[in-house]
């Protein structure tokens, strides 16, 4: 049960909870229930419909509001620790849920339909923002027991009915709504899943093309080079074989003719010769803020950042530009805000390091994941190999593949003090300084 809660946790968006149980948005509720207490006083017209038990209810959900004000401040200055949080968000859940089921009881007849309306937009509510289901159904439990515990209160057969009807079809609402939540963030996560499994394959093919492009340049260079060496032979023995002669004004101009059409063959191989594999040189520092951006609006629960140290400035030649750095660096920060599936990353850094070598760059990337496998370290790099349950396993063979065809690499290992490292080596663009 303890795992099922601590798996259901992880799931949750921290950021929209921490607006749900903000401090503001329980002295919102606060100020409601009093509020409805003062006029219910003050207007003899609103008195003759709620007849609301003012006393008894603020004897009842005050001590229930401060307590729920109290875990909305340890939950947004994040002083709970992490095993506490979920029992934390189920308190508070029921703390509501009971404050919204009051109100019920301590109303009149006639208001209690009224107030059963708010009972089902709370559960229904809670179910979307804790994603509850019938296999993390901890939210729809915490809602009952609060309707349950309100209906004790209750003077009339009338609240006893609103609180069996509204209450019941919230929590049934609230699991209908989180379920089709869980799913549409799942088949997006598949999408997402497919789209990058797509683009490696595409990283893929354009490596394998660079390479089979690469291989025939190479071979048209050699070629071109053999056949330069036999042209300037034919020249020069051509010019030997003409100096000392006298000969004839015809011959002359048909050896003219020979030596501009060895020249003209000797300069169509130059071309080839100076020929080289197209990198582009890419300024490092504005793809890796671009990516920082993207990578971080996806994953705002963690805190991604640049170590600046003033080599963040460098240039490097990268196979297919600015794209192809920008795939590497999205897959490496996907990789490190992920984790290995049970366990994401609260905390990833990059660092841009020195190199004994000047001619080569290396952009670090740490986080303070569970880190890599043993297993994974000591195998090779391959794809459709992953640790996460909707992983391809094409994230670091697509950076491995286009960082080898820039003719760079990546290193990695394990932080001593826990955390994944991986170091993206690629070439220093000419002219480059870090």
């Amino acid at each position: 049960m303890l795992r099922r809660l601590d798996d259901w946790s992880k799931q949750l968006d921290p950021e929209l909870l921490r607006a749900a149980f903000s401090p503001g948005q329980v002295a919102i509720i606060a100020v409601w229930v009093l509020g409805l207490v003062a006029v219910d006083a003050l207007s003899p017209g609103v008195r003759a419909f709620l007849e609301l038990r003012g006393g008894a209810l603020l004897a009842a959900t005050g001590p229930v509001m401060l307590l729920l004000l109290a875990l909305s401040f340890a939950w947004v200055r994040g002083t709970l620790a992490r095993r506490a949080a979920p029992i934390a968000l189920l308190v508070g859940t029921w703390c509501v849920a009971f404050v919204a089921a009051a109100l019920v009881v301590f109303a009149s007849d006639r208001a209690a339909p009224v107030f059963g309306a708010m009972i089902v937009t709370t559960a229904m509510v809670h179910g979307y923002q804790a994603r509850s289901t019938l296999q993390h159904p901890f939210v729809a439990i915490a809602d009952a027991l609060a309707f349950a515990i309100a209906a004790t209160l209750a003077t009339s057969s009338t609240q006893l009915v609103v609180l069996s009807i509204t209450g019941p079809a919230g929590v049934v609402g609230g699991m209908m709504l989180g379920w089709a939540t869980v799913r549409s963030e799942r088949l997006r996560a598949q999408r997402e899943h497919l789209r990058e499994a797509l683009e490696a394959q595409l990283a893929r093919e354009r490596a394998r093309r660079a390479d089979e492009v690469r291989g025939i340049l190479v071979d048209a260079q050699a070629r071109a080079h053999d056949v330069r060496n036999a042209l300037m032979g034919a020249l020069s023995a051509l010019e030997s074989a003409a100096a000392g002669y006298r000969v004839s004004a015809d011959t002359e101009r048909e050896l003219d003719r020979a030596r501009v059409a060895l020249r003209s063959a000797i300069d169509i191989t130059r071309p080839t010769l100076s020929s080289s594999p197209s990198r582009e040189p890419v300024a490092l520092e504005p793809v890796l803020q671009r990516t920082l951006e993207l990578v971080g609006g996806r994953f705002r629960h963690v805190d991604l950042a640049i170590v600046p140290n003033g080599r963040e400035h460098v240039s490097v030649e990268v196979d297919g530009g600015a794209t192809s750095l920008e795939r590497m660096l999205s897959n490496l920060l996907v990789n490190a805000c992920e984790g290995d599936g049970a366990r994401s990353a609260a905390r990833v850094r990059v660092i841009v390091e020195e190199m004994v070598d000047p001619a080569m760059s290396i952009v670090c990337v740490e986080d303070d994941g569970p880190g890599f496998a043993k297993d994974h370290l000591d195998a090779p790099i391959t794809g459709f190999r992953s640790t996460k349950p909707e992983g391809t396993g094409l994230g670091l063979f697509t950076v491995d593949r286009l960082a080898g065809a820039s003719g760079g690499w990546i290193e990695r290992h394990n932080a001593r003090t826990g955390g994944a490292v991986v170091r993206l080596v690629l070439p220093r663009a000419s002219g480059a300084s870090a």
